[in-house]
């Protein structure tokens, strides 16, 4: 279990958006990039995937050699309902031409790849209300870095070190019910303007790991998954926007599956893994200025399980500044007191007439029960031209002391990098 706390921490920092639609430095991007959404009604991106080792007896040898296509199409209809439908595939030829040590389970897992990426469609009900149903990505919590309030969807693992949030975050089925009542300018009321959402997640889907055999195996054995991933679990999330004391606060409640598995051993020795129930609540407050941004973002998780009772919180203090014109600086860090660790993180974002350079590094160290002190340091980078093409490049160093559960993973420094054009 300790090990697949620490490879959660590996995954959760994103980047900040290119642009803030509340400076307005940044509203033509914005505005913008919405209206060409709304006129295109398919669009495609090719992207290649490589990533080399730079530490052990592979140095310089791919670890991955990727390709992959993903396509969305949306429609708006006359009666304003919205429908999306989008699909990834891959394939990976790294171990036929260089590696050759995957297994069943890597090649399952990387060799080749075909996921639905959404399927949903979303009907106005009234003029504030509507219901949105299907595959989507419901991102919560004001958090640009780290995954906190953010419970609704569980990422992907599989490929260490990815360093965003909007990468990260695997789609599952749900309804989502919201309701909005906007803000108005001549009210004094204390709470003016909200936004409250209630989530049901009919899909029953997890995090998904390095399989047994890769580069960042959890476990030297194969683990049996005892709970399926299918579409019959049941999560239940309540959040709320609103706006009081001149500050943006967010509230959510949530009964779901955690994410990330518990792994047990059999009477018979194997290995098994399953997903506790837990409840959550989590509070968030931001200051908005007129050129800095400043939020506090905690929750408590309680497990709540015939055999397994504990109860954490996590705490996130996030500030940004935007006063050079069109660059914005980000900084972020996460504390977990219960599990013992903590993270950090800067970026900076520069746009340009014709794209956007987003640059920064994340420092993670974790402890976990005095077991040993592991850190990882990484160093990242993505250039987008003309909303054509991206350019992403991130370097990863992990250090771990001799009594570490993630000693294994010390020799696994790698640099990657991923290049995809959209048309």
């Amino acid at each position: 279990m300790k090990q697949l706390i620490w490879l959660s921490s590996l995954g959760l920092l994103t980047t900040s958006g290119v642009c803030s639609a509340l400076d307005p430095l940044f509203e033509y991007d914005t505005e913008t990039t919405q209206a060409v959404q709304k006129e295109k009604s398919l669009s495609n991106e090719f992207s290649l995937y490589s990533k080399f080792s730079l530490e052990g007896k592979d140095v310089g040898e791919p670890r991955h050699l990727k390709t992959e296509l993903s396509s969305d199409y949306d429609k708006t209809f006359a009666n304003d309902v919205q429908v999306s439908v989008g699909g990834k595939a891959s394939v990976d030829v790294a171990n036929e031409l260089y590696r050759h040590d995957w297994n069943e389970a890597t090649d399952e897992t990387y060799k080749t790849n075909v996921e639905l990426k959404q399927a949903w469609v979303k009907v106005p009900l009234s003029e504030r209300a509507s219901l949105k149903a299907g595959r989507q990505v419901v991102a919560l919590g004001n958090s640009d870095f780290y995954k906190n309030m953010d419970v609704v969807n569980p990422i992907d693992l599989r490929y260490p070190g990815t360093v965003r949030l909007d990468q990260l975050r695997l789609p599952k089925g749900a309804m989502v019910y919201q309701y909005e009542k906007p803000q108005d300018t001549n009210s004094d009321a204390l709470v003016n303007g909200y936004d409250v959402s209630l989530v049901y997640g009919f899909e029953n889907r997890f995090d998904e790991l390095p399989p047994h055999g890769s580069d960042f195996a959890l476990q030297p054995v194969p683990v049996k998954r005892k709970q399926a991933n299918n579409l019959n679990g049941s999560d239940v999330t309540l959040h709320v926007t609103y706006e009081a004391l001149g500050l943006e606060n967010q509230a959510m409640l949530s009964r779901h599956y955690h994410a990330t598995p518990r792994i047990t051993q059999t009477p018979l020795g194997t290995l098994e893994s399953d997903h506790l129930r837990v409840n959550q609540v989590g509070l968030s407050s931001k200051f908005i200025g007129k050129r800095t941004e400043l939020f506090v973002e905690s929750s408590v998780l309680k497990v709540d399980d015939d055999d397994v009772k504990k109860t954490k919180a996590n705490h996130i203090v996030g500030v940004a500044y935007n006063g050079f014109k069109n660059t914005r600086i980000s900084a972020e860090g996460f504390a977990n007191n219960f599990d013992n660790y903590d993270q950090a993180a800067i970026n900076v974002n520069r746009s340009f007439n014709n794209g956007s350079l987003n640059a920064g590094v994340n420092y993670v160290h974790t402890d976990y029960d005095d077991a040993g002190d592991s850190t990882l340091a990484s160093a990242y980078m993505t250039y987008e031209h003309n909303d054509q093409v991206t350019v992403r490049s991130k370097a990863v160093h992990f250090t771990a002391s001799d009594d570490s559960p993630t000693k294994a993973w010390a020799d696994n420094d790698f640099v990657d990098v991923n290049v995809s054009y959209s048309f």
